[in-house]
C-alpha cells in the first residue's frame, strides 16, 4: 500500500524515474511526464518493498520513512517517540534461529561512559590535528596502485571489490559462490607468529595494541585468522576503535566491560591453504572448543543467482546489518582485490539536506566540505537531526546556503547517524520535487 504522502502527481521527471527503477519496472520508451506518472502509479500499486512503497509489517529503513498525519493524537504520539535518545533505543530483534546459521547475533550492548568520553576525545584531538604529509615516492605507489591496494600489497591482506551487476550475475551463475554478511566493524587479522607479540594487525599494517587477555587466549598461536573486531549491528567502526582502546581511558576503568562488548568474527583463515570452503572449515575445527560467543566462525551460506543474492541482502538490511560479501568458493588466497574473487554488495538509501555552510576538513587533506542539515522527513524516524559533513570536490565552487542536495548513506547507526554519507545531487532552484515544493 502506498504511503498517504506519497502523490504521483507533485514529483518532478527524476524522482519519477527513480520509483518506477527502484520497484524493478522499466523506463524503456517513456518519454512524457505523464508516461512517467502512470508508470509510477502502477509501481505504487505493486505488493513489492521498496524505498517510497511501504509494505505492511516491513521494518526496513526505506519502509519506515515518517508519514505525514492529519490526527493531532499521531502528531503528540509521534513526538513522544523522537524524544527517545537513539542510543536508548533497543536494537531490532534478529531471527539467529534459521537452519542455516546466515545471521550472527549481536554482542552485548557497549557500555554509553566509555563511549561518550571517547567520543569527547576524539573531537578534541580532531580539532588540533593538521593535514598528513607524504613524500613524492608514496604519492607515486598510490598513484600506480591506489592507497587501499597499496597497503595490502605490503602487508599481505585480501581485498574485496564492489559487485558490478553487469558482469557478476553472469558468474552467480555460471560458478559456485558463497555469501556471508559484510560486518560494520573494523578489519582484524590475528597474527600470531613473527617477530612481535601475537596481536591483530588492521588493514593498514598497523598493530591494534594488545588484546585483552582473555580474548588472545581463545585464539590460536598456530593459525593466522582473518575476521572483524564487531559491536553489532548499527554500531558502526567507530563505536569498535572507541571500544579496543579504552585501555587508556579513566585509567583503565572500562577496559574488560569494552572488550565483553566485542566480537571477533573469522571470516578466513590465509596461511592455511585450500579453497575458500576448505580454508573456512579448517578455522572452524582450529577453533572448535573455543566456549562462547566471543569467537565465531562465518556460516557461507551458497549463492547461486542473482536472485539468491537480493534475498540474503535482505535478509541482511532487515536485521540492520550492512550488507554482504560474496567469495567464490573454489577461490584460493591471493594478496589484493585481483582477481575478483572477493566481492561486496552494500545498499544505498538516499535523503535530502539542506546546506548551512561550508569549510574545510581539519584532517582529510583540507578537502572541502560542506556543512548540512537533514531534512526529518525523507529520513526513518530513529535519525538524529544533527548537522553533518559531506566532502565537496574541489573543483566545484561551493553550494550557496540554503541549497537542497541529495546525499547517500548505507545505515542508521545506533547514535543516529547516517554511515557512510556521500553527496548525489544538487537540487536547482526551480526543482519541483515534493521535497522542494513542500519548503
Amino acid at each position: 500500500m502506498a504511503p498517504r504522502w506519497l502523490d504521483v502527481n507533485s514529483l518532478g521527471v527524476t524522482a519519477l524515474k527513480n520509483l518506477i527503477t527502484r520497484a524493478g519496472l522499466s523506463i524503456d520508451g517513456l518519454v512524457e511526464k505523464d508516461e512517467l506518472r502512470a508508470r509510477a502509479a502502477s509501481a505504487l500499486a505493486l505488493d513489492r518493498c521498496f524505498p517510497g512503497n511501504v509494505r505492511s509489517g516491513c521494518t526496513r529503513p526505506c519502509c519506515i520513512k515518517p508519514v505525514r498525519c492529519d490526527s493531532a493524537d499521531e502528531d503528540e504520539e509521534d513526538e513522544e517517540t523522537e524524544q527517545v535518545p537513539a542510543s536508548k533505543r533497543p536494537r531490532p530483534a534478529v531471527d539467529t534461529t534459521s537452519s542455516d546459521a546466515f545471521l550472527l547475533p549481536d554482542p552485548s550492548e557497549s557500555p554509553e561512559e566509555v563511549l561518550r568520553a571517547k567520543k569527547a576525545a576524539y573531537l578534541a584531538k580532531k580539532k588540533s590535528q593538521r593535514p598528513r604529509k607524504t613524500n613524492s615516492l608514496t604519492n607515486i605507489k598510490q598513484a600506480a596502485f591506489g592507497k587501499r591496494e597499496m597497503n595490502a600489497m605490503i602487508h599481505g591482506l585480501s581485498l574485496s571489490s564492489n559487485y558490478d551487476p553487469a558482469t557478476d550475475d553472469k558468474r552467480l551463475a555460471h560458478e559456485p559462490w558463497v555469501a556471508t554478511e559484510k560486518y560494520d566493524g573494523v578489519r582484524a587479522v590475528w597474527w600470531p607468529i613473527g617477530p612481535d607479540p601475537p596481536g591483530f594487525k588492521h588493514r593498514s599494517g598497523n598493530y591494534a595494541g594488545p588484546p585483552h587477555p582473555a580474548l588472545a587466549a581463545l585464539l590460536p598461536m598456530d593459525m593466522v585468522l582473518d575476521g572483524e573486531l564487531w559491536a553489532g549491528r548499527r554500531q558502526g567502526f567507530q563505536v569498535v576503535m572507541s571500544l579496543e582502546g579504552s585501555k587508556t581511558q579513566d585509567g583503565g576503568r572500562f577496559y574488560d566491560a569494552a572488550w565483553r562488548s566485542l566480537t571477533f568474527v573469522v571470516f578466513d583463515a590465509p596461511k592455511a591453504g585450500g579453497t575458500y570452503l576448505e580454508r573456512i572449515e579448517k578455522a572452524r575445527a582450529r577453533l572448535a572448543s573455543v566456549v562462547g560467543d566471543r569467537v565465531r566462525v562465518v556460516v557461507p551460506v551458497p549463492c547461486a543467482n542473482a536472485a539468491k543474492k537480493e534475498e540474503l541482502l535482505e535478509r541482511v538490511t532487515d536485521a540492520g546489518g550492512e550488507g554482504l560479501v560474496l567469495r567464490r568458493a573454489a577461490a584460493q588466497w591471493h594478496c589484493g582485490s585481483k582477481p575478483r574473487d572477493v566481492l561486496k554488495v552494500k545498499e544505498w538509501f538516499d535523503a535530502e539536506a539542506m546546506v548551512i555552510g561550508f569549510g574545510r576538513a581539519p584532517t582529510n587533506h583540507n578537502l572541502p566540505i560542506l556543512w548540512c542539515r537533514p531534512l526529518m522527513d525523507t529520513l526513518p524516524p530513529n535519525a538524529s537531526s544533527a548537522r553533518f559533513e559531506l566532502t565537496w570536490s574541489r573543483e566545484r565552487p561551493p553550494l550557496p546556503v540554503g541549497t537542497i542536495v541529495t546525499f547517500e548513506y548505507r545505515n542508521i547507526q545506533a547514535d543516529g547517524t547516517c554511515f557512510g554519507r556521500r553527496w548525489a545531487r544538487t537540487h536547482e532552484r526551480d526543482c519541483d520535487c515534493e521535497v522542494c515544493a513542500n519548503l
